[in-house]
């Protein structure tokens, strides 16, 4: 299963979907948060960028690009619109 969604989660033998997986873990107890959502989100974030980077050099820092500008988005929809409502 690729947890990496909206991405693709090996490039030939490398594989970084168990950070993918971790990020989604991370991200799932994140939401049900009522408290530092936004900080706690980048520690996961950030946490997931090292974890690629660590199989594959700068392929976690555009990932980190990209989960940091449509993660709240995803989120917003996943959670049914009320993550980026409880931010305000």
């Amino acid at each position: 299963m690729n947890h990496c969604t909206g991405w693709f989660s090996r490039l030939g033998c490398l594989s970084w979907n168990h950070c993918c997986r971790q990020h989604d873990d991370h991200s799932d107890a994140i939401d049900q948060l009522s408290y530092d959502r936004e900080f706690f989100q980048l520690l996961a974030d950030e946490t997931m960028r090292s974890c690629v980077n660590k199989v594959l050099p700068v392929m976690g820092d555009v990932m980190f690009l990209g989960v940091r500008v449509f993660g709240p988005i995803y989120r917003w929809i996943k959670n049914g619109k009320t993550y980026a409502l409880a931010r305000r």
